[in-house]
């Protein structure tokens, strides 16, 4: 059974792809707002450092300017002390890290730091002033030092840590220059990012699971369900015979609504179709049995496909490309020396085919019994066929009689394949043809004549066999045919027909046959010999066997009651009392000039023939066999026993006559 795939819904489908866009989305939108977050928060800080620097530069200033009168103060070394006051008020007040305020030596490369304001991590204030440092100023610094930039901004690593420092250049009342400073921690704006980082992600997070969510079920209402009520009508619509009651209500959604009007339409037209495939169906059920009892009447018009008997046996085979063809073989005795045979085929194929094949097969067996010979048969059955043939089909056929005494075929051909006779080599039975049966009347027809060695075969056969067809387009041929004849002579085998259709099918390997296939395999052979147990329920098979051989009505009565009083007596003495019934017997039977009929057994040794004498001395208490023994050997002209191999074998002659038969 194929594994079915597991299904998903559509609303879970299309969510799903609409999921991946969604976090496609997602992560689009976590990248773009951690940039948001970090420029934000830098941007921010910058305005509020900046801010800030430019109160605590200001301030300084403006104190300066002041007490400029009363108490002159420069911003220079030594008065640090006075900076501190500012700068510890903006460490408690606006929360920076670090404030300070220093001067820079370009030429030097170094900075002196005048006064500074620190927090530590449990958040105390430590200030310090004067102190130079040996660190050469940056570009940025130099800038604002030198009054091209109003604001600068610094990145330093020291003993504080990652920090960012916004810097703006003032000067006092004398003109001296400095630099107002203060420093955020790298790891502080680090944590405010990710704080407006995290709020951002979440908000974006929450919307997009909304979305999903909504997406979801929109399409469960909009798609899914629709589609489930059309799936679930559908169903009840295969399943259920009142088809006219089921259908798709109209909904406010166009393409449903479409969907819904098809779907109605469609089931209405289905019901048509319905009764019109159940009509087609009975035609067609009432055709095929009409064709089927053609079938089996054709068939029944052929004998049987194998016949044995002292003389000949014969072995037939009709396969029809169709139902029924016209294709026909036939075997007939005509009495007890001669044998019909026949093979035909008629143009065209099926049932007009078939009963001109009827017809025909008819008309042969008829003039068969009132002519003496083939080309007088062909001649009668063409006059007829011809004169009431509107069809114009013909039929090529070939028509021998054989003598099982002499081996004589006496034959004449219409147009048919040109059979072969099967012997120690393969030969064509080369001879004169006359037009095909049922196109011209008053045509004469060839008579020929062969004789048929023991154990030869004269195989007849239609064009299906030679052109069968393989799956590559090519044909059986003659060539082959003659070759696969020929195997059958060197393999020992006694079928030619079997032997022959094995080939057939291992050609085509299972391609289509266009043709019907047909053969007939007559073999002449002088003895029969039967397998029997030593069972009286044989004896059907040695009267079938006896009453084949080429002798008189009378003659083959005589000469069964003499096998079946010989036989039985087999039966019942031979074996003794512990006799089964299964021990083996044979029986064997020669046609000829001579009737030879021989039985062997592997019985008690006993001779019948030793006391045989007139009836009137027989006493049937003493004598196995009694007068039926007597009277067998009468109707025989002679009797001889020999005790070989541990077997008894009898054998009884009787002459034939020609005016016997």
């Amino acid at each position: 059974m194929r594994k079915q795939k597991h299904k998903k819904s559509i609303a879970k489908k299309v969510t799903r792809y609409v999921s991946l866009t969604l976090v496609a989305a997602l992560i689009i939108v976590v990248v773009a707002s951690f940039f948001f977050a970090s420029r934000n928060v830098r941007d921010k800080n910058r305005k509020y450092s900046r801010a800030v620097v430019t109160l605590f530069g200001d301030l300084i200033a403006y104190e300066a300017i002041m007490d400029a009168e009363e108490n002159p103060f420069s911003i220079s070394p030594g008065n640090g002390e006075f900076i501190l006051i500012y700068s510890e008020y903006l460490i408690k007040w606006f929360d920076a890290d670090n404030v300070y305020v220093y001067t820079v030596d370009p030429e030097n490369g170094t900075k002196t730091i005048l006064a500074a304001s620190t927090k530590d991590e449990d958040g105390n204030t430590e200030s310090y002033t004067d102190i130079v440092r040996n660190v050469a100023p940056t570009e940025e610094e130099i800038a604002v030092w030198n009054g091209e930039k109003p604001y600068g901004e610094v990145i330093s690593d020291n003993e504080f840590g990652h920090e960012i420092g916004t810097i703006i250049g003032e000067s006092d009342v004398y003109g001296n220059r400095y630099i107002a400073a203060i420093d955020v921690n790298y790891d502080d704006l680090m944590k405010q990012t990710v704080s407006l980082f995290l709020v951002i992600s979440g908000i974006a997070v929450l919307l997009i699971i909304g979305v999903y969510i909504a997406v979801y079920f929109i399409i469960k209402k909009l798609v899914s369900r629709p589609a489930r009520e059309l799936s679930r009508t559908m169903q009840e619509f295969v399943a259920d015979e009142k088809r006219e009651a089921i259908t798709l209500p109209e909904t406010d959604t166009e393409e449903y609504s479409m969907i819904s009007s098809a779907f109605n339409t469609m089931t209405d037209n289905i019901d048509r179709y319905l009764e019109s495939i159940k009509e087609l169906t009975r035609d067609r059920e009432r055709q095929n049995t009409e064709i089927d009892i053609a079938a089996r009447i054709q068939k029944g018009l052929l004998p049987p496909t194998s016949c044995d008997s002292a003389g000949c046996f014969i072995r037939a085979l009709n396969t029809p490309a169709k139902y029924v063809g016209g294709d026909l073989y036939d075997y007939e005795k005509l009495d007890p020396r001669r044998t019909l045979a026949v093979i035909a085929d008629v143009s065209g194929k099926g049932i007009s085919a078939a009963i001109f094949m009827a017809v025909t097969l008819i008309l042969i067996r008829q003039f068969a019994r009132t002519s003496e010979s083939p080309d007088e048969i062909l001649r009668k059955v063409n006059d007829t066929l011809s004169a009431n043939n509107s069809e114009l089909l013909f039929v090529t056929a070939f028509v021998g009689i054989y003598d099982s005494v002499t081996g004589k075929l006496t034959y004449s051909n219409a147009g048919h394949d040109l059979p072969y006779l099967v012997g120690e080599d393969v030969e064509t039975l080369d001879s004169a043809t006359g037009t095909p049966l049922g196109l011209f009347e008053n045509e004469s027809y060839p008579l020929n004549e062969t004789s048929l060695t023991e154990g030869e075969t004269l195989f007849l056969y239609t064009d299906g066999v030679n052109e069968t067809v393989n799956g590559e387009k090519r044909f059986f041929g003659n060539d082959r045919l003659k070759e696969t004849l020929r195997g059958f002579a060197r393999s020992g085998e006694t079928d030619a027909v079997s032997y022959v259709m094995r080939a057939l099918d291992a050609f085509s390997d299972g391609a289509e046959r266009h043709d019907d296939v047909t053969m007939l395999a007559l073999t002449r052979r002088s003895e029969l010999k039967l397998e029997l147990k030593a069972n009286t329920k044989e004896l059907p098979k040695i009267k079938e066997a006896v009453f084949g051989l080429p002798v008189s009505e009378a003659e083959k009565m005589r000469l069964y009651l003499a096998a079946e009083e010989l036989f039985t007596n087999i039966c019942t003495y031979a074996y003794g009392n512990d006799s089964t019934g299964d021990e083996k017997a044979t029986f064997s039977l020669t046609a000829g000039s001579e009737i030879t009929m021989r039985f062997e057994d592997g019985g008690i040794p006993f001779d019948p023939t030793a006391d045989s004498g007139a009836p009137d001395e027989y006493d049937v208490d003493t004598m196995i066999g009694g007068v039926g023994r007597f009277l067998a050997f009468s109707f025989v002209d002679s009797a001889e026993y020999e005790y070989k191999d541990g077997r008894n074998v009898l054998t009884l002659k009787k002459k034939t006559e020609e005016d016997n038969v």
